[in-house]
């Protein structure tokens, strides 16, 4: 009698879920967070040609984003449109830029300022976007080294643009001579996606920090070269301000 009891006991730990989702708190902020902001998370196809010791190629690439605002402006990673501006060789020019939604929706954009240092591009859709959320950018709440982040993305056209969260340590926080949090370099980057903490507040934008070494002595730090960072949404917003609206764009103005 006491081998059938201790049997069924055994059977019934078996059979009982280490954990559920209801217990999991990580995975609900997670899903929460995905929930309220899918829609901020858009790409950006680019059609450009680049120039370069006299040969010009032409290139079409898709870049995510975030809707930052409620009239659609977006922001990206400048370096993705401009590839070419740590070189002063390279010549980029953008023949043409098509908005994609999470729904599949195209439409046409313009890029309309462009922020090389903090490596940030704001581009306006020409007409309204639909069943768009923009994230909340105001004051970043306050991050610190080893805090965790949720980043949010998609997982592109073959993954049927359903959301993708990863989280992120923050590895390193530079304060001037602006401040970026830093995160762990990895093989799929997730710049021109939103940040957020774990309590589904907006953090900032993920892009890169780039730099040209002034001496020649080779680098054993991954860091040296490039660096994953989130610009803080406040930083983003200060920029967005200068942002302005495509009529008062002039015709064969330089952005």
């Amino acid at each position: 009698m006491k081998n059938i009891s201790w049997i069924a006991a055994v059977l019934t730990l078996i059979t009982l879920p280490a954990s559920s989702n209801s217990a999991d708190g990580l995975g609900d902020a997670i899903r929460a967070t995905a929930d309220k902001y899918r829609s901020c998370c858009v790409n950006v196809s680019v059609a450009m040609s680049m120039s370069a010791e006299g040969e010009t190629m032409n290139n079409e690439l898709e870049v995510p984003g975030v809707v930052i605002d409620a009239s659609g402006l977006i922001v990206i990673p400048n370096y993705a449109i401009d590839p070419g501006q740590d070189a002063g060789e390279t010549r980029t020019k953008i023949t043409g830029l098509k908005i994609v939604t999470v729904a599949g929706v195209e439409t046409v954009g313009k890029v309309v300022l462009r922020d090389p240092d903090k490596n940030l591009a704001f581009i306006r859709p020409v007409k309204p976007l639909d069943n768009v959320t923009a994230v909340s950018f105001g004051t970043a709440p306050a991050s610190q080294l080893g805090d965790l982040l949720f980043v949010l993305g998609d997982l592109g056209k073959i993954g049927n643009r359903a959301a993708r969260v990863t989280t992120e340590r923050i590895v390193g926080v530079i304060e001037k001579p602006r401040k970026v949090l830093v995160l762990a370099p990895t093989p799929a980057p997730p710049f021109g996606n939103a940040a957020f903490n774990e309590k589904g507040e907006p953090v900032g934008f993920v892009t890169v920090k780039t730099g040209q070494r002034t001496d020649k002595k080779l680098s054993m730090n991954s860091y040296d070269q490039m660096l994953l960072v989130v610009v803080p949404g406040d930083e983003v917003m200060e920029v967005a301000k200068q942002a302005p609206q495509i009529k008062d764009i002039k015709p064969g103005s330089k952005i």
